[in-house]
């Protein structure tokens, strides 16, 4: 997935008619947000969010997280700590109008989201993770990024990494900076270190055929939740991902959501 260096330039997001954070408004004080991954989009939550703001009528919130323009120059200036003071900010928001608050991610947005929900305790009330990342599936390649990730930002190279278009996803970047990467992996272990302080409701879903994410990610983070109410769904053929799928494991991911929602709400 990583290291083929590239000087490709950013991919046009015309097609996404601009990364925008999306708001659905429903007529209970529950509100859902929803964390896209690490160079993904507010569209990656247009199956899931809908679903679940019609189901039970809450509101959701599909975040853009700092930097996700398609702009590498954006994405190469931001620091992990941008993009937990946006959730942060619309956490804020939600709760001084008494809403409660439930967190979604996917992939590093899971990731995100747990370090809230360790930060913030009891002021989270559940947090459904999409191929949440701890760590990425070559070995080697996520050793590399863990010492990337200890050096100061002006000592690393000034190079963008070729990007590989996954299952179900619209392209928002086709290459990332070096800088952006070694943010990511902050994240993945500082949501390492979070487990323990989590103990809200959780839904875990990831798929054996993710060519991103290992799924001992999943299975780690689901045997150290010590909720009660704590669900995982492993999926065969879903790729990375997971709330885009449309074939016929959706079924099977829409019916978790119910179930678990329907339990929570």
């Amino acid at each position: 997935m990583f290291f083929n260096s590239s000087n490709s330039s950013p991919a046009n997001v015309s097609k996404l008619s601009a990364n925008a954070t999306s708001f659905l408004k429903g007529d209970k004080d529950i509100t859902l947000i929803c964390v896209h991954g690490f160079t993904g989009s507010s569209h990656d939550f247009s199956i899931v969010a809908p679903y679940l703001k019609n189901l039970f009528n809450i509101n959701c919130i599909s975040l853009s997280l700092p930097g996700h323009t398609g702009k590498i120059e954006d994405l190469k200036a931001i620091q992990y700590q941008d993009w937990l003071n946006v959730i942060q900010g619309h956490i804020d928001s939600c709760l001084e109008k008494n809403h409660q608050v439930h967190l979604m991610g996917l992939s590093m947005g899971g990731s995100l989201a747990m370090i809230i929900a360790a930060q913030l305790q009891d002021k989270i009330k559940s947090m459904t993770l999409f191929s949440p990342a701890i760590w990425i599936i070559n070995r080697k390649q996520d050793l590399a990024l863990y010492y990337l990730s200890k050096l100061p930002r002006f000592l690393i190279p000034n190079i963008t990494i070729k990007k590989d278009k996954k299952k179900n996803e619209v392209l928002l970047f086709e290459s990332y900076p070096l800088q952006a990467l070694a943010e990511y992996k902050k994240v993945t272990l500082l949501a390492k270190d979070a487990l323990p302080k989590i103990n809200c409701p959780s839904l875990v879903i990831y798929s054996d055929d993710d060519d991103v994410i290992s799924p001992k990610s999943s299975q780690f983070i689901y045997k150290h939740n010590k909720n009660k109410i704590n669900h995982i769904l492993n999926l065969k053929h879903a790729g990375h991902i997971i709330p885009m799928i449309q074939d016929q494991e959706q079924a099977s991911m829409l019916n978790a959501l119910k179930t678990f929602y329907t339990e929570i709400f």
